[in-house]
Formats: structure tokens, C-alpha cells, sequence
């Protein structure tokens, strides 16, 4: 049997591993943050849920999304520091992001405490 290359290893990884996480922290200072910018393959958003890092002093609410379209319900993003905030729904129609687009989180009021990190669960898709 043949060693296997970094190359091989890789390519056995994607045929297994097909899905990926993204964290991006949010400081809650700006409306919208790129989660991924200029994607370098198509993938699909799968699960999303942020992570306070602290209280949240504002009613706010949080919106992943492709750049025009929502993929997830509004998310309140004032909760408890430590709170876990869960997305609830994933429109279909808008959850596949294509190679070379966008997936931003989205504030709905760029004031008060917002900060915390959200973790985007994704499946890689065929080119």
C-alpha cells in the first residue's frame, strides 16, 4: 500500500467530511459583518446559533443572510450573557450561497450590547 500524500488525504477528507463550521465574532458595533465574503466554493447553510459573550442592552435581533435575502428568522440577540440564541427556521430558498457570494450576519439596530459570536454550520456543495 502506497503512503498517502497531503493531497490524497485531503481528497479523502472532503468525500467524508462534507460539512463545516464558521465563527465570527460580532462586537455588535455594525449592521451588517461579513461571515463569509466572496466564497470560494457553493455551500449550504445548515444550523446557526450565537453565542452571547455578553447581556444584551437593546431590543435587537440578528438575521443571517446572503446579502439581499434572509436565511434565518430573527434571532434576539438580547439575551443573557452566555445565553445560547438559537435560529429557529432556515428558508430553503436561500440557504445555498454560491462560489464567489456573500454570507453576512445581520443586525437589525446597530446600538447597544450585541457581542457575541455566531457559529454557522454549512455543507459543502458540488461546483
Amino acid at each position: 500500500m502506497e503512503p498517502m500524500t497531503v493531497m490524497s488525504r485531503l481528497q479523502t477528507l472532503n468525500q467524508v467530511a462534507q460539512y463545516f463550521t464558521v465563527e465570527k465574532v460580532i462586537t455588535g458595533l455594525v449592521a451588517e459583518t461579513h461571515v463569509i465574503e466572496n466564497a470560494d466554493f457553493p455551500f449550504r447553510v445548515c444550523d446557526c446559533h450565537y453565542v452571547m459573550t455578553q447581556a444584551g442592552g437593546g431590543a435587537c435581533t440578528g438575521t443571517l443572510d446572503n446579502g439581499a435575502n434572509g436565511i434565518t428568522d430573527a434571532m434576539d440577540v438580547n439575551a443573557g450573557d452566555r445565553d445560547i440564541v438559537r435560529a429557529v427556521e432556515i428558508n430553503d430558498l436561500y440557504a445555498d450561497i454560491a462560489a464567489g457570494g456573500d454570507l453576512d450576519f445581520t443586525l437589525s439596530a446597530a446600538t447597544g450590547v450585541t457581542a457575541g459570536r455566531v457559529y454557522v454550520l454549512c455543507q459543502m456543495l458540488a461546483p
